[in-house]
C-alpha cells in the first residue's frame, strides 16, 4: 500500500515528466496516477512505440511499450503507449534524464536522424534516404 505522502510526492515527479515530455518533445503524455504510469502515447502506432522505447534504452532510460489501461477484462487495445521510470523520491537529475531522452527520440524518430554522441554528429538512421527537414 501506498502511502498518501508517497502518492503525492510520485505524482509530482510524474506531473514533471509528463509537462516536460509535452512542452519539449511536443508528445501526448499522460499521467494515470491510479496505475501509477507516467508517459506518452504513440496514438495506435506500435512499431512507433517500439521505436521509441529503443531510443530511449539508448540514452539508459528504462522505457516500456504497454496497452493502454481500459478496464478490467479488456486487452483489445494495441501496446502503442511508452511509459517511463517513476517514482515517488525520483531526484531532479532523473526527471531531466528521462524528459531529455524522450526529446531525443522525438526529433530522431521526427527527423529521421540518429545522434551519434561518440563524435556528436548527426547521422541519417537509414542512409540510402536522405533526411526528412
Amino acid at each position: 500500500m501506498v502511502s498518501p505522502a508517497d502518492h503525492a510526492r510520485w505524482l509530482a515527479a510524474a506531473e514533471r515528466i509528463a509537462a516536460g515530455i509535452a512542452e519539449l518533445a511536443h508528445l501526448d503524455a499522460f499521467v494515470d496516477a491510479a496505475a501509477y504510469r507516467v508517459g506518452f502515447s504513440c496514438d495506435g502506432d506500435v512499431a512507433l512505440a517500439a521505436a521509441y522505447v529503443t531510443s530511449i534504452a539508448r540514452e539508459n532510460v528504462e522505457a516500456r511499450r504497454i496497452a493502454p489501461v481500459v478496464g478490467p477484462g479488456r486487452s483489445d487495445r494495441p501496446a502503442d503507449e511508452v511509459v517511463l521510470p517513476c517514482r515517488p523520491d525520483t531526484p531532479d537529475e532523473e526527471i531531466r534524464h528521462a524528459v531529455l531522452a524522450a526529446l531525443k527520440a522525438s526529433h530522431a524518430l521526427e527527423f529521421d536522424l540518429e545522434v551519434d554522441d561518440r563524435d556528436s554528429a548527426v547521422l541519417p538512421l537509414h542512409p540510402d534516404r536522405p533526411a526528412s527537414a
